[in-house]
């Protein structure tokens, strides 16, 4: 038992990597004792914690790339089904305008790497 109106619970993130957050308890009592039962519970409660704000970051990252694939999937759809050289370059200028608002797109070829041998 330790006596201490106030107690810490550092968590870290996933796979003991680095502390991101600490777990504060405190009350007015300045004899207040806190037992092992209630450690342990801080202690518990600061790693589930971190689980939860690791699982949460990893389910925004899944979201972001599973975004952008999709993206990827509608652009490459949409000019898959072109066959007129202008047409595939013109769409895939126009689906990158659209899905990135207020960006040069450029398409630049190598010299000599459209002509037929």
């Amino acid at each position: 038992m330790t006596t201490s109106p106030r107690m810490e619970s550092p968590f870290r993130s996933f796979c003991a990597g680095p502390q991101i957050g600490t777990l504060k308890l405190s009350t007015a009592d300045p004899n207040r004792q806190w037992d092992e039962d209630e450690i342990a519970l801080a202690q518990a409660t600061a790693e589930r914690t971190a689980l939860a704000i690791e699982n949460a970051r990893l389910l925004q990252e899944a979201q972001k790339r599973a975004a952008k694939e999709r993206t990827i999937s509608q652009i490459s759809e949409k000019i898959g089904r072109l066959v007129n050289l202008d047409n595939i370059l013109k769409t895939t200028i126009q689906e990158l305008g659209s899905t990135l608002p207020g960006t040069d797109i450029a398409i630049q070829f190598l010299s000599g790497q459209s002509e037929q041998k």
